[in-house]
């Protein structure tokens, strides 16, 4: 939901900058795809990868056989919202 809500917020502002999120976040994923270890550790056994150029963080859990996304956390919009979906 906060996905669609993000890409709906930059769309208003520029078609070009909803479109370079949406690109700039499957970059992301596809990066911790390939190195799923270069995420940053927190202490629930999650880690974090940084969207490149706008303030948004993946928070992935690495399992054998995926990479689960928890979320697409915005840096100041309602931090820890996504939690309970560990």
């Amino acid at each position: 939901m906060e996905w669609r809500e993000a890409i709906a917020f930059y769309d208003r502002e520029s078609r070009t900058i909803g479109s370079a999120l949406t690109e700039a976040v499957a970059a992301a994923i596809a990066f911790v795809r390939e190195h799923p270890e270069a995420g940053r550790p927190d202490r629930r056994a999650l880690r974090r990868w940084q969207v490149r150029r706008f303030p948004y963080t993946l928070f992935y859990r690495d399992e054998p056989q995926r990479i689960y996304i928890l979320a697409v956390a915005h840096h100041r919009r309602k931090p820890g919202y996504w939690v309970h979906r560990i």
